[in-house]
């Protein structure tokens, strides 16, 4: 809804130290006519243009598009798709509320027993006349927290006993505790929806933490890009009702992208400001620095920055009370200068590599100079070429029209020529 032609806008951030920066922005018409792949095709397009200017990301974060997830896995082979919590809970809550009966059955009982052994195939809904109770409402919190629970789970992170499990061996614990307790309570149509459309083989990687076993994303959500279209429409559009499709884009190019320049520069550059998490970054770890330890054990390594607690694995910030008195007083600047991590320390205040980021941007700009030699519209790049031809040439003619002598020696000619040069 940011423009009158209703064409779809789409942005692709970039995490840098724990905040999103706006990369590079697409519009897509959405007239009905992007069936078939057409979508994809246009998003492929897209990200092959980032890729190429030197965007490598290790995770594509996305709600559940499988036009975005298969462009993005088509674009960067092996990437980590991690679809965003929030829209992961919003599409669970909505469809374990709602008891209308589907019109057919696309389980398939024995394909998921050759998968898992423990799995009975003969534990499957069954079309009847009868209305279902697809899940009762009591039930409904455990779901989700079981569901939470298997997402945030990692390799590099241990269990409550300290063991490291391997990304197969909790995919295989998550499916066995979610089959039986649908079982178990007779879910049937329950089950038949988690696995086609969360625990099976092509589905569980999308949005299991663990699907990517040696690295583990910082955001889990995708809510800095609604914050981002939240600044956009109520910052820079409020004024319009469903603008012109260019001036939107002139908002955008002339407006937003010189504001996002700003903000970046002011926090790692000029370091006026700082990054929105620190705050509660702060407040958190001051809370969890108060509370009193109980007589559970667990596994923690300050020096990876690791627990083996409930609370450390779903937490934010990946910190918790263990962690945290164990390590002790820390200084005022800490705050200021801790950074989060991919992998082993996930926390700890060594500067973060901003300068590929600014490569990236660097060579971004360089290629807006150069936009018209990306363009496959062959006419415009031969129409370019001649005009450059014909230039070449009326400055050969300039320069044999003066005297070789008088062209090593005269100051003012060479000034007259160099204006001649300009003009042309």
């Amino acid at each position: 809804n940011t423009n009158n032609l209703k064409f779809e806008l789409y942005v692709v951030h970039a995490e840098v130290d724990g905040i999103g920066v706006p990369l590079a922005y697409l519009f897509i018409e959405n007239n009905g006519n992007c069936g078939n792949g057409v979508r994809t095709g246009v998003i492929i397009d897209f990200l092959v243009q980032l890729k190429t200017r030197g965007l490598k990301p290790d995770f594509f974060i996305t709600d559940k598009d499988f036009a975005q997830i298969s462009a993005a896995r088509f674009v960067w082979n092996g990437i980590k798709v991690q679809l965003c919590l929030w829209h992961i809970k919003k599409a669970i809550e909505a469809r374990l509320a709602n008891n209308k009966k589907p019109q057919q059955i696309n389980y398939n009982g024995i394909a998921a027993q050759q998968q898992f052994s423990f799995i009975d195939p003969l534990f499957s809904p069954s079309l009847t006349k009868e209305k279902i109770v697809f899940c009762p409402k009591e039930m409904r919190p455990l779901i989700w927290k079981m569901m939470n629970n298997h997402l945030h789970k990692h390799p590099l992170i241990p269990t409550i006993d300290g063991q490291f499990l391997s990304s197969a061996s909790i995919w295989k614990m998550a499916v066995e505790e979610i089959y039986n307790f649908c079982k178990q309570n007779s879910l049937p149509w329950l089950w038949a929806y988690l696995w086609n459309e969360w625990y099976n083989a092509d589905r569980w990687f999308l949005w299991f933490r663990a699907g990517c076993g040696d690295k583990l994303s910082i955001f889990k959500t995708n809510m800095f890009v609604e914050a981002h279209w939240k600044v956009l429409k109520r910052d820079f559009l409020y004024k319009f009702f469903r603008p012109r499709l260019d001036l939107v884009i002139f908002v955008i190019m002339e407006q937003v992208v010189p504001h996002n320049k700003r903000k970046f520069e002011q926090i790692f550059v000029v370091k006026r400001e700082k990054a929105d998490w620190r705050k509660a970054f702060k407040r958190e770890w001051k809370e969890l620095a108060t509370r009193t330890l109980n007589n559970n054990v667990y596994f923690t390594d300050v020096n990876h920055w690791i627990c083996g607690c409930p609370a450390f694995f779903i937490s934010r910030f990946l910190i918790c009370k263990h962690l945290i008195q164990k390590k002790g007083n820390v200084a005022i600047q800490f705050f200021d200068e801790v950074h989060r991590h991919y992998q082993y320390p996930f926390l700890n205040m060594l500067p973060i590599q901003i300068d590929n980021f600014r490569i990236f941007i660097t060579r971004f700009e360089d290629f807006e100079g150069d936009n018209i030699f990306e363009a496959n519209n062959l006419q415009a790049c031969e129409e370019l070429y001649n005009r450059l031809v014909d230039t070449t040439e009326k400055v050969l003619e300039i320069l044999k029209d003066v005297n070789g002598i008088s062209f090593k020696k005269d100051l003012n000619i060479l000034e007259k020529i160099k204006q001649h040069c300009k003009h042309l």
